[in-house]
C-alpha cells in the first residue's frame, strides 16, 4: 500500500491507518478512529492506545469507513505538524518491506531526535481513600500491596509501583483502577536530552527617541553602556550583558520597557572551538576529474541519479566525494555522508571543513544532547 499523498478534501477524514511503536510484521498498520477535534495528515505523530498503554505511532494514510468494529480513537498528537513527507513515508514502506523490521521502526530513523518518548503510567489512591478493616480480607494479596504501597509512597510510576510489589501485578492492579481505588494518569516520560534556549536583549526604542533616551541615562552609566552597546551590535546574550554591565543595568532597562528579552533556540556549532587549516584545492587526476564532472552536471537535472565511484584503496574517491557535497552546497543544497569506519570521522570533518564546507557530525555514540542540537 503505497503512503496517501494528499489528505482527503470534502469532509474529515473518520479513521486513520497508523504503525504503532511495537513488535509487529513488516508493512503492519492499526486502524484507529479519528476524533471530530483532531485534525489529521499522514505524517503525524501520534499518541495511540494498545492494548493498556499509550504508544506513539505515524500516520501513513486516512479513511472515511472501515469494516473493523470495536475501533478505538487516536488519543492526540505529539506534534501539531506532519513530521514526515509523503516521499518519506514511501521509502518507510519500502525499508520495512526490503528488511523485515516494523513499519514504526523503519519511519523512526527519519524523525527528529527523541521522538520515542514513550508515556508513563502514574498510579494513585483516589481523594482520601483508606482501606477499610473489615475490606481488608476480600482483596488479593497483592491488592492489598498495592493499596498499601501507595498510601506509603504517594502517586507513583506503575513499573517502579509493581516493582516495589514483588510478583506479577498486572491483574491485581486492574481490579483496583476498575473498582474505582485507585486512578491511573498518562504523562510523557522526561526527555533524554532537551534543546538549549537563551535569552537574548533586543533594544526596543523608536530611532526619533534615542538621543533623548541618552540623555536621560546620562547619571546611569552602565544602563546607558548597555543601550548603546545593543545599538551598535543589534542584540547581546543576556548572561554575557548582565556579566559586562551588571544585572541591575539590564533589570532597570527592562522596567523602563527600553529592553526586550527574546527566548532563541540555539542550533550548535559543530566547529566551535575547532580550527582546521584552510587547504589548497588538490589537481585532480583525470579520472577524479571526469567523475567530478558528471556528478556536478547531475545536479542541474531533474531527475536524480545514482553513481557508483570504482577505484582502489588511495585513488582519491574521498576526494571526489568532498567535491560532490560542496557542489551540493553552493547550488544550496545538503548532503549526506557516510564515514566507512568510526576513525576516519575526524579525518573527514576536518577535510570538509578544511575546504570551506560546513559539516555536521551525525555519530551514533554522541551524547543526547549533543544528537540533538545537532538535529535542530
Amino acid at each position: 500500500m503505497a503512503a496517501q499523498k494528499e489528505r482527503l478534501l470534502g469532509a474529515n477524514p473518520r479513521y486513520a491507518e497508523i504503525a504503532v511503536d511495537a513488535v509487529v510484521g513488516p508493512n503492519r498498520t492499526f486502524t484507529y478512529h479519528v476524533p471530530p477535534s483532531l485534525h489529521l495528515e499522514p505524517g503525524h505523530v501520534v499518541w495511540v492506545p494498545l492494548l493498556s498503554r499509550k504508544v506513539a505511532g505515524v500516520v501513513f494514510s486516512l479513511s472515511m469507513s472501515t469494516e473493523i468494529e470495536g475501533i478505538r480513537s487516536v488519543a492526540g498528537l505529539q506534534d501539531p505538524n506532519p513530521v514526515l513527507t509523503s516521499y518519506q513515508l514511501d521509502v518507510a514502506w519500502w525499508l520495512s518491506a526490503e528488511t523485515q523490521c516494523s513499519l514504526y521502526e523503519a519511519s523512526l530513523i527519519m524523525l527528529p531526535y527523541d521522538y520515542r518518548r514513550r508515556l508513563l503510567s502514574y498510579i494513585g489512591l483516589t481523594t482520601s481513600y483508606t482501606i477499610p478493616q473489615e475490606e481488608r480480607s476480600d482483596l488479593w494479596p497483592q491488592e492489598q500491596r498495592i493499596l498499601e504501597a501507595l498510601q506509603r509512597r504517594g502517586p507513583t510510576e506503575q513499573g517502579r509501583l509493581l516493582s516495589a510489589i514483588g510478583g506479577s501485578g498486572g491483574t491485581a492492579l486492574k481490579r483496583v483502577i476498575r473498582a474505582g481505588e485507585v486512578w491511573q494518569e498518562w504523562q510523557w516520560a522526561r526527555p533524554r536530552s532537551t534543546a538549549l534556549y537563551l535569552d537574548y536583549l533586543y533594544v526596543n526604542l523608536p530611532d526619533d527617541d534615542v538621543g533623548k533616551t541618552e540623555q536621560s541615562l546620562k547619571n546611569a552609566p552602565r544602563q546607558l553602556a548597555l543601550l548603546t552597546s545593543l545599538l551598535s551590535e543589534g542584540k547581546i546574550e543576556a548572561t554575557k550583558a548582565r556579566k559586562e554591565f551588571g544585572a541591575h543595568a539590564v533589570l532597570s532597562l527592562r522596567k523602563r520597557g527600553l529592553i526586550t528579552v527574546e527566548h532563541l533556540r540555539q542550533i550548535r556549532d559543530p566547529l566551535a572551538g575547532r580550527h582546521y587549516p584552510v587547504e589548497l584545492p588538490l589537481t585532480l587526476t583525470r579520472s577524479q576529474q571526469s567523475a567530478v564532472d558528471a556528478i556536478e552536471s547531475s545536479l542541474s537535472l531533474p531527475e536524480a541519479r545514482t553513481f557508483l565511484l570504482h577505484g582502489p584503496t588511495g585513488s582519491g574517491k574521498t576526494e571526489v566525494y568532498l567535491r560532490a557535497l560542496a557542489a551540493c552546497i553552493d547550488r544550496g543544497m545538503r548532503g549526506i555522508m557516510l564515514a566507512p569506519e568510526i576513525s576516519l570521522t575526524p579525518q573527514l570533518h576536518g577535510g570538509g571543513s578544511g575546504k570551506g564546507t560546513m559539516m555536521w557530525c551525525l555519530a551514533l555514540a554522541a551524547p543526547s544532547l549533543s544528537r540533538n542540537q545537532t538535529w535542530g
